[in-house]
């Protein structure tokens, strides 16, 4: 029971979310190929002081479907593309989070929705602090 509990552990945190220059994310992964959704694969969330909570934030508008994108040790970078909002705070940053949507075991070269990937789960990055005026 518990070497399957570890091996299970080791498993899920194969994937790496970094900080890219306070700009956007790195993903990595640590132990084999996984896969991204090629729109909306990386979204963003941001604080609210107010209510205490992350919320989600608009992104651009998602064109054709296309393929996956292929997440290996060398990883790939997502920017920063959501539109940030107000909280009525007035404050000089924002603090933002990625949510990845990881894919593993997925089929290559097809949209993530056709891909039938084993298993699919979520990441959330590290907090990125954010200037945004002051």
């Amino acid at each position: 029971m518990w070497p399957w509990v570890y091996c299970s552990i080791a498993l899920a945190t194969t994937v790496s979310v970094e900080v890219m220059d306070s700009n956007g994310v790195r993903v990595r992964s640590a132990a084999g190929l996984v896969h991204v959704p090629a729109c909306r694969g990386v979204s963003w969330e941001q604080f609210n002081p107010l209510k205490g909570a992350f919320e989600a934030v608009s992104g651009p508008p998602c064109g054709p479907d296309s393929a996956a994108i292929e997440i290996d040790s060398d990883g790939a970078e997502f920017p920063m593309d959501g539109m940030l909002s107000h909280s009525g705070v007035s404050e000089a940053v924002t603090v933002v989070r990625a949510v990845v949507v990881i894919g593993e075991k997925c089929r290559k070269n097809l949209p993530f929705s056709f891909s039938n990937c084993a298993v699919v789960r979520r990441e959330y990055g590290p907090n990125l602090v954010i200037r945004t005026g002051g």
